[in-house]
């Protein structure tokens, strides 16, 4: 039976004996070949956590490119929130702070559920959510307010916005019609 540490049965440290006894003439290899085996038995920290603010289901999860400073959620009951994740602590457990939140009562928050958020690739102070209420709202991080809003006459499934920097942007959404086709 393999050890387990911190509840996560890592599979892979019955091997490590045998990965140390190879020889490699780059050490990275080493670390490379141990990260590509940690990987394939992730699970989740017991030190690390977000505020807790959902009294919904959270339905979407990004992090920000480049960085990876802030995740942004999107709920079952509309709302959207911006955690920061990076906040340097001295203590083992790590609760990382809403740093903003549009509450699913707010005028600005999707009536219905969020099914899908990315941050912005080319502005990180820009946000995009689609949500079942037939809309796809482009925000503004700081104000936490929407920039700009996509109205369908479909509710939207998810989207996605191109990371290829060009003079006109491309957001992507897709729909299902009643007739269960995607468009």
């Amino acid at each position: 039976m393999m050890p387990d540490l911190n509840g996560c049965s890592f599979q892979f440290l019955g091997q490590f004996n045998e990965l140390l006894t190879v020889r490699y003439n780059n050490p990275r290899g080493l670390h490379a070949r141990l990260r590509g085996e940690r990987a394939k038995f992730p699970c989740l920290s017991k030190f690390k956590e977000v505020e807790r603010t959902y009294a919904a289901a959270v339905n979407a999860l990004d992090v920000s490119l480049g960085d990876g400073r802030f995740l942004l959620s999107g709920g079952g009951d509309g709302s959207i929130v911006v955690h920061g994740v990076t906040k340097p602590s001295t203590t083992v457990q790590q609760v990382y702070p809403v740093l903003g939140k549009v509450p699913s009562k707010s005028p600005h928050a999707h009536d219905y559920s969020v099914s899908a958020c990315q941050f912005y690739p080319h502005d990180p102070g820009m946000f995009i959510t689609a949500g079942t209420d037939c809309q796809v709202k482009l925000w503004d991080t700081h104000r936490m307010t929407p920039a700009h809003k996509f109205s369908f006459d479909l509710p939207i499934l998810d989207s996605h916005t191109s990371s290829l920097k060009s003079a006109k942007p491309l957001i992507a959404g897709i729909a299902a019609a009643a007739n269960g086709h995607v468009e």
